[in-house]
This record gives structure tokens, sequence and C-alpha cells, in this order.
């Protein structure tokens, strides 16, 4: 929990988070388990939860799992309290001993509790505990049995382990890493003085948190700077020792400054060896900050920076990446298209005769350089975090990428997301420093303006990395300690370097990190020029042309060329994206003039029409109708003369219906009837829909209105995955108008299910790669809950679904890219199953038909991890092993054993089955059942080859032969002799078949039967006796000595074999009496002879019986 909390807080003040994200999440009331989403805190990812194995997380994107109990989310406020509160009642529970088991692999360099305020401190701490239980171990002071049985860790290299990685750690965080062992025995000396002196006994958590901070303040922190010094001082020591058996001493002990002769080298004093030639000043100013006392308080800022500099070091890269792409946006923006960029490399612009090439390459260049400098593995923009991945080698990125991936654009394709997020990545770590060091460091509480990333300047960037960081402390910041002795030693000046990095900071500014200046494809404004030209319209008053003016452009323009009629639509919209910002009074000016005054950009005005008379000096006030002119020219002359005769006056009725659609998708592939290209046609086409707001909402609307069946559903896909109806569908969004018609189906059936599966689960050739892995994903995922959950809960189609998933997973085969859809369906449909333990719902017959490995291994990782992997201090999980391991043999039942899945399922759970012996003698006398685990493991055709059916078959083994050695207990003769018939068939038929296996004639009940008849014997005697001593021997003074005897016996009735039940000497003497005179026990004379004596009689049988019941006697 306190891991989450901190986790929370750091991701909060690099402001990480979005808005609709500010939660932490609880599994359930019963379980505590606290956890948060990665990214932007947004639901968006599935685990298990490692305490109870339930699933926690999202079903969908920001969507929770459904189930019971349900999960919880809080806001970050009150996740906070309940975590303080959860902290607060756990630290207030007693625990002794070693409860805290932890492998060395969950193990972080930076752990240490609240109450230390130094890593090494805990570390230190943790070693000594670790290394204590170690030597008592090694030792024999702690058994195997005690460290696996009481101690409950995981094996007996536990401690060995922990102590092995704590010296890695103590090595690292030492500035003499050679040496640190010596440091640590100086530590220990250290500890046996008397610093420490407290009085008490370990036996709260408050004892052992103050005597943690008293070893941490009175030992560590006291010798931490004096490393050097303290190994210095060890070292001499050793030479002394060792110079009293050799008196010469070695020149390197005067060269590392541990011994001194002035009369030998009386020059040596004056040189020092130091490392400041051999050691990085950065790494050991590292070290030394980890180490220093409070160091995060002395030194806030630099601390800050130290943790993530190599990262922060990347934030110099913006201004040349921000260069070249400013320099894109004003040369290309609303001048080229899609198409064209995506197939156009960089290298290929370079080729094209521009006067400003030379610029343009001198940019790129520098582009180049720093994209191949940033040393971040992934960026992060909004909810997703793409992977940083260069495919090309340096030399060869300007030949091979596309000149789209460098163009900054909001689109669907993806191509420049990657770019997007580096420059948003970069502009928020430089944000993230300044922001910390205004609240945190020098506590401002105003706010400050932001820069917006297109006036972006070198001096407004952080220049600190490893190199620079070095000159400084070179430069100012530390000294050599030239004392004798002491040469390799380094005097850091703390306060020197934090006021060295606070005026560093202070001169940085915030970037507004969220207005990424975007660049638009030529003809792709589509809604938006709609809304650019209601905004013109309302600032300034427009006119139509007159009847004369728009004669003559007319005339102008039939006579153009096709594509600079086509390219001036393009140039206009550029200019509507200016004139709608624009509040001055702008009635007289022209379009010339506007371009040069507020477009600021050369790059504009390269069509020649506008650069000359007539079209040149048309007032602002006339530029809509100029529009409109010029779409009517392109449409009337440009269009109809490209396309064949037929479709010439085709128009689209009111109801636009899936027909109407495709036929405009066979219109745009149609050929054209001239020579001019049909892209010509294409650019044209869009214009006029672009510009026809009222037919692109017909065909949305149709769309989302349609009663979707199964023969609607190849012509939906080929509207859908057509890759050249961007303009038809542009303000559609696919996923959710796929997910929409799910929702509304009008069919139900398997067919359906199945082909909608074939049509868009599927992915298209178009449309891969065309999104970030991380987006495509997402959106995949969102597709497959939408498409499962219309049959996740009706048994019978989920069963129909599963019968066939080899056939949908063979589907992918076609498919680019098929292995990432492939796992992530395999993935899904695996989770699928397992949900709410629908698995033992549908698995019966699919599982019998299931071939395809990938399923099968996916489906086996997931059954172990949620029904078998738990550790013995969590919750155990939702269905114990024996009772699993029942429903898998009735389902192996079910597939007549045909299934491979249900018996790898079977091995895997009688794995975590121990049966011991106790437990089969229970089921042999007690318990024997069909549904015994014994009898099933004994009799099922799926454990014939599995160790725990020999192991079983082994201890009815050694069970039959200590029976027939030893004997029977009279209570499991007696269990037996009151077992109805069809158990003992059931217990003779696995005695049977145990001989069979192992070729030996076991015949159960004969066994005993035979024991039972010398049980029988016995206890006769033993009645017979005390029958005779109650009526002849009233006055007898042996009578206690035979009474004690028969207890005696009765006793080893109750603790031992029947065997070993052995009839004493004197009472087989008194046995030929005993027969003779029971018989006159019956006669009326010797009663009535014996009834004057009867009352006495009576009280001692009384007397008798009480000391039997208590003895526990029976007869």
């Amino acid at each position: 929990m306190i891991d989450v909390r901190t986790q929370i807080q750091d991701r909060l003040n690099k402001h990480m988070i979005h808005p609709g994200g500010m939660f932490v999440f609880q599994c359930s009331r019963e379980c505590h388990w606290m956890f948060y989403f990665e990214d932007c805190g947004i639901p968006n990812d599935r685990r298990q939860c490692p305490l109870c194995k339930k699933d926690i997380g999202a079903s969908g994107y920001n969507q929770l799992i459904q189930r019971n109990p349900p999960q919880i989310q809080m806001n970050l406020q009150d996740g906070f309290r309940e975590i303080e509160q959860y902290m607060k009642n756990y630290n207030s529970v007693l625990r002794l001993g070693y409860h805290n088991v932890t492998s060395t692999i969950e193990l972080t360099p930076d752990e240490k509790p609240d109450h230390l305020n130094r890593i090494v401190s805990f570390r230190f701490l943790h070693m000594w505990a670790h290394a204590q239980l170690l030597v008592l171990h090694e030792l024999k002071y702690l058994s195997d049995d005690d460290l696996l049985q009481r101690l409950k860790v995981p094996n007996i290299l536990h401690f060995c382990q922990h102590f092995d990685r704590d010296c890695e750690f103590m090595e690292g965080v030492s500035i003499e890493p050679e040496q640190y062992h010596i440091w640590l025995f100086k530590l220990i000396n250290h500890m046996l003085n008397k610093n420490i002196d407290i009085i008490g006994i370990l036996n709260t958590n408050e004892n052992v948190i103050k005597v943690e901070q008293l070893i941490e303040q009175q030992i560590i922190f006291p010798h931490v700077d004096s490393i050097i010094n303290e190994v210095g001082i060890y070292r001499a020591a050793y030479i002394d020792f060792v110079q009293k058996f050799d008196a010469e001493i070695s020149l390197s002990n005067y060269i590392d400054e541990l011994r001194q002769n002035d009369e030998r080298y009386p020059l040596l004093s004056y040189f020092n060896a130091n490392r400041i030639l051999t050691t990085n000043p950065l790494e050991e100013f590292r070290v030394k900050m980890q180490t220093l006392p409070f160091g995060d308080k002395m030194c806030p800022l630099t601390t800050f920076l130290l943790k993530r500099l190599d990262e922060y070091s990347n934030i110099r890269y913006l201004y040349p990446i921000m260069e070249f792409s400013k320099y894109l946006i004003h040369k290309y923006n609303h001048r080229i298209q899609r198409n064209n960029a995506a197939t156009m490399t960089i290298e290929d612009t370079f080729q094209k005769e521009d006067f400003d090439n030379q610029n343009m390459r001198v940019l790129c260049d520098q582009f180049i350089d720093a994209w191949y400098k940033i040393n971040l593995s992934s960026f992060r923009f909004g909810c997703q975090a793409p992977k940083f991945i260069r495919p090309y080698p340096r030399e060869e990125f300007a030949n091979k990428t596309s000149l789209a991936c460098v163009l900054l654009n909001k689109s669907k394709d993806d191509s420049s997301f990657l770019l997007i997020a580096c420059i948003h990545t970069l502009a928020e770590l430089q944000n993230e420093i300044v922001t910390y060091f205004r609240k945190v460091v020098i506590n401002e509480t105003t706010p400050n303006t932001r820069v917006f990333l297109n006036a972006i300047r070198p001096e407004h960037l952080l220049q600190l990395g490893e190199s620079e960081l070095i000159n400084k402390l070179v430069k100012d910041s530390f000294v050599i300690n030239y004392e004798y002795g002491q040469g390799r030693d380094l005097i850091y000046d703390y306060e020197e370097i934090e006021t060295e990095m606070r005026n560093l900071v202070s001169s940085l500014c915030l970037f507004d990190a969220d207005n990424i200046p975007m660049f638009n494809y030529q003809f792709e404004l589509y809604n938006e020029n709609i809304s650019l030209i209601t905004n013109i319209r309302r600032r300034i008053p427009q006119t139509l042309l007159s009847l004369v003016d728009r004669a003559k452009f007319k005339s102008l323009l039939v006579r153009m060329d096709h594509y600079n009629i086509v390219h001036c639509l393009g140039f206009l919209d550029n200019v509507f994206t200016y004139l709608c910002n624009i509040d001055d009074d702008l009635s007289e000016m022209n379009i010339e003039n506007f371009v040069e005054e507020h477009m600021n950009t050369s790059a504009c005005l390269n069509e020649d029409i506008f650069r000359r008379p007539p079209f040149s000096t048309i007032l602002l006030i006339h530029i809509i109708s100029l529009y409109e002119l010029i779409e009517e020219v392109a449409f009337d002359i440009v269009l109809r003369k490209n396309v064949k005769a037929e479709l010439r006056e085709a128009e689209l009725d009111d109801q636009v219906n899936i027909e109407s659609i495709l036929f405009l998708l066979d219109f745009l592939k149609l050929e054209p009837s001239d020579k001019n290209s049909r892209d010509l046609a294409n650019e044209v086409l869009h214009i006029v829909i672009q510009s026809n707001l009222t037919l692109r909402t017909k065909i949305k609307r149709s769309l989302y209105e349609l009663s979707v069946d199964l023969g609607h559903l190849n012509d939906l896909r080929d509207i859908l995955h057509s890759g050249i109806n961007a303009p038809l569908l542009y303000d559609i969004n696919k996923i959710d108008l796929l997910i929409h018609l799910l929702k509304h189906r009008t069919t139900c059936s398997f067919a359906f299910y199945t082909q909608w599966f074939r049509c868009f689960i599927i992915p298209d050739q178009q449309e891969q790669g065309l999104m970030s892995m991380d987006r495509e994903r997402e959106q995949y995922q969102r597709l497959l809950d939408s498409w499962t959950s219309c049959f996740a809960y009706d048994r019978d189609m989920l069963t129909s679904i599963m019968m066939n998933i080899d056939e949908l997973i063979i589907s992918f085969t076609n498919t680019s890219n098929r292995n990432d859809h492939q796992s992530w369906f395999i993935h899904h449909m695996v989770n699928l199953c397992f949900q709410e333990n629908t698995v033992f719902r549908i698995t019966a017959n699919p599982l019998a038909f299931i071939k395809n490995q990938l399923f099968i291994d996916k489906f086996k990782n997931t059954f172990v991890t949620k029904y078998l992997n738990y550790q013995s201090t969590e919750s155990k999980p939702t269905i114990e092993y024996r009772d699993l391991l029942r429903q898998l043999v009735h389902l192996d039942n079910e597939t007549k054993g045909e299934s491979q899945l249900v018996l790898d399922l079977i091995q895997l759970t009688c794995e975590k089955i121990n049966i011991d012996r106790q437990e089969i003698l229970a089921d042999m006398f007690a318990n024997l059942m069909r549904s015994t685990l014994t009898y099933i493991i004994l009799f099922q055709d799926c454990f014939q080859t599995l160790p725990i059916r020999q192991m079983i078959v082994e201890h009815l083994v050694i069970l039959w032969n200590q029976w027939d050695e030893h004997g029977l207990y009279s209570d499991q003769i007696n269990r037996w002799i009151n077992l109805a018939p069809e158990i003992k068939q059931l217990s003779c038929d696995i005695w049977n078949l145990v001989g069979q296996i192992v070729q030996r004639d076991f015949r159960i009940e004969t066994l005993i039967n035979e024991q039972y008849q010398e049980m029988q014997e016995k206890r006769l005697i033993q009645t017979k006796i005390l029958t005779c001593l109650d009526t002849y021997c009233d006055d007898a003074v042996d009578k206690q000595y035979y009474l004690d005897l028969l207890l005696a016996m009765q006793q080893k009735f109750d603790h031992d074999t029947v065997r070993l039940v052995e009839v004493p000497r004197e009472i087989m003497a008194l046995l030929p009496s005993v027969d003779r005179l029971t018989p006159l026990s019956t006669s009326r004379s010797w009663i009535t002879v014996l009834s004057a004596s009867q009352e006495s009689l009576t009280r001692e049988f009384i007397k008798y019986q009480i000391k039997l019941k208590n003895n526990k006697i029976y007869f």
C-alpha cells in the first residue's frame, strides 16, 4: 500500500494522471489489495488480485469488471486516507518473529520504511538481521524444518540470498565499492560501543522503530562521511599487523599513503594519490547524495534532478525537433494531400526544385541528429505510451521515412503520433522540473504563464546532462582532500551545487504541452471548413461577386490546368484558418495583402493564380463567393470529364441506404474516361463531399440506424475496410459504429457471430500498422469485448463458439502482423472462459475438439494462475483443489477421455494435491464412496499414468503389509463390521484393483474376519473372567489384582492392534475354573445360596463399573 501511495503521488507531481483518472481502487471490501492504473489513470487493463485471486481491473476502456463482490473506486484523497488507516491498524498489531517473507526478486534498490531517512540505513539493518538468521541456520540452531515450517520461507537458501542481495546494494552505495566490506566491519564494531544506550525488549513496533532510528543516527550517520577514513585506518592497522612478520614495507603502501618515510621518500608527501582521473565524479557524487543524511531536505532540487538525469538530458533535443516541425507546417500546411505525404519520403522532398531546399536540409539534419540522440524507451501522450522504436539506421532515416511521419497531424492513421508523443513528453519533462522547483523548493503559489511550443528558443530549455554536470562539479563544486592519507577523498560543496541547480532552473519556463501546433492535409477540413466559413461571415461581412466578375473569373478558371483548380481550393482552406482568428476590419483588404501581412510566409503564394490580377486583387469580402465559384467549376469541369458517362448524372436519394454508399465506393474505383489521372477526380469528389455536410450526416445517420443482420455484414465490411473512403466516413469512428450495431443487432445466430468475426475481428490488411501498438490493442480489445458480450452469458452459444475456436484462430493466418492480433484474441477468449467459473459450464464439449496449441498453452497457464498458484499467506482460491479435480474428472467423463487439454489440467491439479496415509485410512473405513477421491483416482482412466495414482497404490500396499504383519486396530475392525454390504464391496474392489496392479492377492474380507474372530475370543475371555469375579470372588484378597489385569488388557485394545493384545498368564490359569463355574450361575438353588450376599456384591459391582467407565473400558 505504501508503494501504491508513493507511486500515485509521484505521478501526480509529474502531471501524468488524467483528470478523469484521479482514482485509486480496492479489490473489494473483503480484500484490501489496493491498485491503480498505469498510463493516464483511467481503467484500461485487467489482471488478477495477488491476494484473493479474483479478476481486477477493467473489462473495457474506462469500464470496471462487474463482479461480486464489486471493486471499490475511491478518489485519491479517500484512497490515501484508507491506506493511511490500514497502515495505522497494521502497525498497531504486534508481530513477533520473521513475519514478512519477501523473495529477493521483489526487493528494490530504493526500498525503505518511512521512519528511516536514508536507504543505506535500511539496507544495513536488513542485512544485519538476515546475517544473524543465516548464522543461526549454518550453526544448526535453526533447522531446515524451522525455516520451512515455522518461518515459512520458500527455501533454505532464503537468508543467504537476502544477504547476498544486500551486499550488492551496499556495494552500490559505497564510494569505496572494492572495500565496502571493511566499512561494514567497522560499523558492526561501532555497534559494540555504548552508542546505543537503551534499555528494554524489542516486543513492540514502537521499540523496534526507536532502536532502528537510534542505530541510524548514532552509528550510520556519524560514519557515513568517513568511509575512506575508516577503510584507511583499517588498512593501516592491517599493515602494522603484517609488519610484525615482515619488516620490509612494500612500495604500494607508500603510494597508497598508508605509510610515511620522510627520510627515504622525502618528496612523496607532495604527491597526492587521488582518483580524479580514474573516477567519474558524477557517479561518486550520486553515491554521496544517496548516503548524505537528510540530503533530500538539504538539496531538494539536486536530489530531484539526479534521480532522472538521464531522462532530463533529452529536453535539449526539443528545439531542433520543433524547428523542423514548424518549418514543415509553414511549407506544406493545406498544400499536400495525405496519400502523397504517405508515399513520399523526406529525401524525395529534397529532389524537388525549391529555393528553400538548403535551409530545409539543414533543419532536417539537426532533427535527425536530435532524434537519434534521444535515449528514452517510450513516450507518453494522453493515455497512450508508444514505444520509441527507430527501425532504420540514422543514415537511412531520410531515405526510408515517409514525410507523413514528421508532419504533426491529429489524424486517424497515427502516422505522426510518435513524433507528437515525443514533443509532448520532452515538454512535460521540463514542466516537471519547473513545477517541482516553484511549488516544492521555493513554495511559489502564483500561477505561471506557459510558452507556446511554436515560440520555443534554445535558452528556454534545460541544457543539463552528465557532461554538463561533471563540468560544474569539476569547476566549482568539489576539491581534493590533500591531507596525507586522504587523497582518495573528494570534498563536495553541496550548497554550491544546489545553488547552481536553482539558478539554472529558475530561468526555465513552462511549456503549453497540450497545444502542439498541428498540420492540416489538403482538402481535409471536412466539418471544420463549414464552421470556418461561419466564423468568417461573422467577422467579415460577405457579398456576392457581381455577375460580370463571376463570368470573368469563371472564364479564367475553365481555361486553367485542372490540378491548379483543385489546389486553389486547398489554398483558400489555408487562408480561412487565418481569417477566422482576425478581429481587425479587413473589408478593404485583398487576398494578396492579407497573406503578406498576416500569414507571414512566402510559401503560401506559390500558386500563380493568386500572384497576379485579377485574382490577387479580390477583396476579402468576396472570398467565400470565390470559393463557391471554384467548387462549382471543379465539379462541372474536372469531375464530369474524368468519370464514365453513365455516372455523370448520378445523385443520391434523400434516404442514403447501404446500397447507395456502396455505389459511391464503386464510383471511386472507376477508371477515368480520358488520360487525366483518377486521383484528380477523387480529389474533386472529396471537395464536393467535404462541402456537403448534409450528405455526410445522412451517411452517418443511415449507418447508425442500420438494423444489421447476416446479409449486411459483407457490404458493411466493404464500406468500413475500403482504404479510399476516408471522406465518406471521416466523421464516423469505426469501432464505435461496430459496437453500436452489435448492441442493436436483429439476429443472434451462430452464423451471424462467426461471420461478424471474419468481417471485423480479423484485422484488415489496409488498416494494420496505422496506429500505435498500444492504441491498436485498446481499440481491438473494445471490439472483442463488445462481440463476446453478446453471447458470454448464453451457455449454448458460448459453447458453439468455443467448439469452433480452432477455425476462428486459423482465420488469422492470412493477415500480416497476425501474431499480435491472434495472441490478443486467444488471451481474450481464454479469460472469457474463466470469468465467474464459466470454464466448468462450457468446456465439456468444446475442449474435446480444441487442437490449437497456442490456445491450449494459454488456457493451461491461466488455469494454473487462477486456481493453482497461491501462497499459504494469501486467501485461498474460489474452489478447493479436490473439488476442482472432481469437476475436471466430470469433464473428462463427458468428453470420454478424448480431450488432451482436460487430461493436462487434471495432471496439473494433481501436482497440487497431497493424499497422505491418514486420508486413505479415513476413506477406507469411514468415508468410502464412489465420490471419494481415493476411489476416483484409482478407477478413473485419466489417472492411470499419473504419479498420484501410483502414490495411493504404494500407500495401500504399505497399509496391507502393516495389517498383515501387525494386525488391525479394534476400532478399524468394528467399523468394517458395521459397514453396509455395498460399501464393503467398494473396498473389496479397491483391494482387488491394487492386487492386480502389484500382482498380489489382497483378500481384505478374509484378513479382517480372521482378526475379528481373534478379537472376539479375547473379548469373551474378558467377559467370562469379570463375571466370575463379580459372582464368586467378592471377598477375595486378590480380586483387585485380577481386575487390574483386565484393565491393562482393555488399554491394550485401545492403543494397539488386536494381535498385540495378549491374555495374561494369570488370566489363562483361571480360565478352566471359570469355564466350570459359569454354567452354575443359572441354577436356582445356586442363586438362593448367593442371595444373602447380593447387596454387597451389587455395591462392589457398581464401584467397579464406575472405575471401568472412567478408564474407558468397553465390552
